[in-house]
């Protein structure tokens, strides 16, 4: 009895320090940090959905986080008898008025009959959607300069 107690706690664990390992191993996301704690969050709000919609991206205010967007190009649409099927690179950006750094990360989204599965970008995707995230930083420059007060 005694040792069937122990053989349990064993695995119990094993099992946790698999899952930790796991968790700690699974890929994440690339971040690209820039600093914009200086500017007005009116400004951010009003102008960087142009700039995202000039890059080719369809906006959305993210309700759930504050100061923060999410941006989805589309790559490919397909119809099939079952259902369409959408791919698209998707960039959340979170603006940080209260800290030092903002940052925005790139992820692949394949979509299917309402389900949506979401992965890092591999190195092709990231090879050909990174110069985007960069390109945003460089814009980022631009609109984040406390001296920037709108047009």
């Amino acid at each position: 009895m005694k040792n069937n107690v122990v053989n349990k706690v064993l695995l119990f664990t094993v099992m946790i320090i698999c899952s930790i390992c796991l968790t700690n191993c699974a890929s994440h996301p690339k971040k690209y940090f820039f600093y914009c704690n200086q500017q007005n969050p009116n400004i951010i709000n009003t102008h960087i959905p142009k700039v995202l919609f000039d890059m080719g991206y369809e906006i959305k205010n993210d309700d759930a986080t504050p100061n923060s967007f999410t941006a989805t190009k589309r790559i490919i649409s397909r119809n099939f008898s079952k259902g369409i099927e959408i791919e698209y690179v998707q960039m959340r950006i979170n603006f940080m008025y209260d800290t030092t750094q903002s940052f925005l990360t790139q992820q692949y989204v394949k979509e299917f009959k309402g389900k949506k599965k979401i992965s890092v970008l591999n190195d092709e995707q990231l090879k050909k959607f990174e110069p985007d995230a960069n390109l945003f930083l460089e814009k980022m420059l631009f609109y984040c300069n406390p001296e920037f007060k709108g047009r």
